[in-house]
């Protein structure tokens, strides 16, 4: 079994487990050799996972993605322990979604930077399971987040804030950076190309995804 199928394995036994401590906040910024020197939190599946495969040797790129986990985890702690099992089993009887979620979150949080969209992610999943948003609007996000520079997250909200006549002078590459991201929508008009932020823009901000830290 390769290495992201037992964390895949684990991190779905996590989300369902009954308790997940507070301590793993504290382990997903301190890094992953506490994790491996530490054995407090070694019976929950996922960090049980994580050390042993670190025993048997991890590269950089290993210790950046389970870091990313660990946000991922701790952001979605949380929720009670019933609605995280609740969003496991929604999730993969819901055919809108159409994924394993275990594979799903592993495959995103392998491709997205480790600066604060693993935050940005669980929150997006913490939606869907307060009801907030459907399947296809997570996956939309979650495409949103993954696209978008770390850096022009925070210009965003700005954009959207500005009126039309002020979107035209602001900058084309933030603009098309929120455009490959899904955020605007753009069209010919006054003489130019018009940037519109759109339904998914909005649903960005009023989850707060822009203001989520490091």
């Amino acid at each position: 079994m390769s290495k992201h199928s037992e964390i895949e394995i684990a991190l779905v036994k996590t989300l369902s487990s009954t308790e997940v401590p507070d301590l793993i906040k504290e382990y997903a910024e301190i890094g992953i050799d506490a994790v491996i020197s530490d054995g407090l939190l070694k019976d929950i599946p996922l960090v049980g996972t994580i050390v042993g495969i670190a025993k048997a040797g991890i590269n950089i790129s290993d210790r950046i993605f389970i870091k990313k986990l660990l946000k991922f985890l701790c952001q979605l702690n949380k929720l009670s322990p019933q609605m995280r099992q609740n969003m496991v089993n929604k999730l993969e009887s819901d055919e809108a979604y159409g994924r394993k979620v275990g594979e799903h979150v592993i495959e995103i949080l392998d491709r997205i930077d480790s600066y604060r969209k693993p935050k940005m992610i669980a929150l997006v999943f913490k939606a869907y399971t307060e009801g907030r948003i459907d399947a296809k609007k997570l996956h939309s996000l979650n495409h949103a987040v993954d696209r978008i520079p770390s850096n022009e997250i925070s210009e965003v909200r700005k954009i959207h804030e500005m009126s039309d006549e002020e979107r035209l002078n602001a900058n084309v590459d933030i603009l098309q950076c929120l455009q490959n991201a899904g955020l605007v929508n753009v069209f010919s008009g006054f003489g130019s190309l018009v940037y519109e932020p759109n339904y998914l823009c909005n649903l960005f901000l009023d989850l707060n995804l822009d203001r989520t830290d490091a």
